[in-house]
C-alpha cells in the first residue's frame, strides 16, 4: 500500500468533526472539491468506506468511527510531544491549573507551599475550590485534588494517586448533642438531618454492623460550608466527611458521634490526565506535594 498523505488525513478529520465538506475546506483553505478528491484517495488506499456522504452532510460508516477516534488520539499525542518539546526549557514554567477544596487544600498544599514558589517560581498555580466537579479528562483542570470518586477511578484517561484517607463522620453541636443525646445509629430518627444538595431526597447510611437508616433530609443546603456553619449553630445533624470538620472538631464547636459504627475509610486522590509527555510542571507539583505510588 502506498503511503499515506497526512494531508487526506486532515481532510478526512475536518471533514468528520464539523460534518461538513464544505467546512473543512474553508478551516484547510482548499476546494470543496479538493476535500472531495482527498478522501476519495484516503478510503481507495485503505480500501474501505469510512464517510458516507448525503446532502444533509456526512455519516461515519463502522470502521470509520474507529479510523476517527484512533487518529484523535494519535493527534493528540503528537500536539502533547510538540508542546512538551516546545516548552523544554530544564526549567518549568507556565499555568497549572487545580481544582481543591479548602480542606484538602489546607491540609496538603498550604504547609509546602512557600517552598514549592521559592524552587520553582516559574510555575503559576490557578487554584478553584467550588465543589462543583470539573472535567480533568478535557483539560479543564490539569489536576483535581479530592475524594475517589468511581466516575474517575473507572477512567482509561485519567491516573490516580492515593494521598490520604478519611471516613464518613456524624457531626453536631454539644449544645444540641445534650439535648439529644445520640448513642445508637436508631437515635438519628426523628432529629433535624441537614444535607447536602448531591444527596438524594432519601439517603441510605450503612454502618460496620450492616445495619442502614434511611434518612430523610429535613434542610438541604449547597455546600459543605453551610452545612458545617448550620451543624455548629445548633440546627441539626450533618453527615459529612471527616477531613472537612477536622479544624472544628478539634476546637471542639462540632462533635462526632457514633464513631464506633463508622470506621471505614474512603481514599482521598489525586487525578490528573494521562500524558505520555508529562508536562514539567504537573510532574515537579506531583513530586513535591505526594509521595504515593499511582493507582491504575
Amino acid at each position: 500500500m502506498d503511503e499515506i498523505s497526512l494531508s487526506n488525513i486532515k481532510a478526512f478529520i475536518e471533514t468528520v468533526k464539523h460534518g461538513s465538506l464544505t467546512k473543512a475546506a474553508n478551516i484547510l483553505h482548499l476546494t470543496n472539491a479538493a476535500i472531495s478528491k482527498k478522501l476519495t484517495q484516503l478510503e481507495s488506499q485503505l480500501k474501505v468506506l469510512l464517510i458516507k456522504r448525503h446532502k444533509s452532510g456526512v455519516e461515519l460508516t463502522e470502521i470509520g468511527i474507529i479510523y476517527y477516534q484512533e487518529w484523535l488520539q494519535i493527534l493528540d499525542q503528537i500536539s502533547q510531544l510538540n508542546h512538551y518539546v516546545v516548552n523544554y526549557t530544564g526549567k518549568p514554567h507556565g499555568d497549572l491549573k487545580i481544582h481543591c477544596v479548602k480542606a484538602n487544600w489546607d491540609k496538603y498544599i498550604m504547609p509546602y507551599l512557600s517552598t514549592f514558589i521559592t524552587r520553582y517560581p516559574d510555575i503559576h498555580l490557578i487554584v478553584s475550590s467550588t465543589e462543583s466537579i470539573p472535567d480533568v479528562a478535557s483539560g479543564e483542570v490539569d489536576l483535581l485534588w479530592g475524594l475517589a470518586l468511581p466516575v474517575f477511578n473507572n477512567s482509561s484517561e485519567l491516573i490516580r494517586k492515593v494521598v490520604g484517607y478519611t471516613r464518613q463522620a456524624v457531626c453536631v453541636a454539644p449544645d444540641y448533642l445534650r439535648q439529644n443525646p445520640i448513642t445508637t445509629p436508631n437515635d438519628l430518627f426523628g432529629l433535624c438531618y441537614l444535607a447536602h444538595s448531591v444527596v438524594e431526597l432519601e439517603q441510605q447510611l450503612q454502618f460496620d454492623d450492616q445495619q442502614v437508616l434511611t434518612l430523610q433530609p429535613s434542610i438541604i443546603l449547597d455546600n459543605n460550608q453551610k452545612l458545617i456553619d448550620s451543624a455548629i449553630a445548633g440546627m441539626g445533624f450533618i453527615i459529612i466527611k471527616e477531613y472537612l470538620v477536622e479544624e472544628y472538631l478539634a476546637k471542639g464547636v462540632l462533635v462526632k458521634v457514633l464513631a464506633d459504627y463508622l470506621t471505614s475509610e474512603f481514599a482521598i486522590c489525586v487525578y490528573y490526565r494521562y500524558q505520555k509527555f508529562c508536562d514539567a510542571k504537573l510532574r515537579v507539583f506531583l513530586e513535591h506535594f505526594t509521595s504515593t505510588p499511582e493507582v491504575n
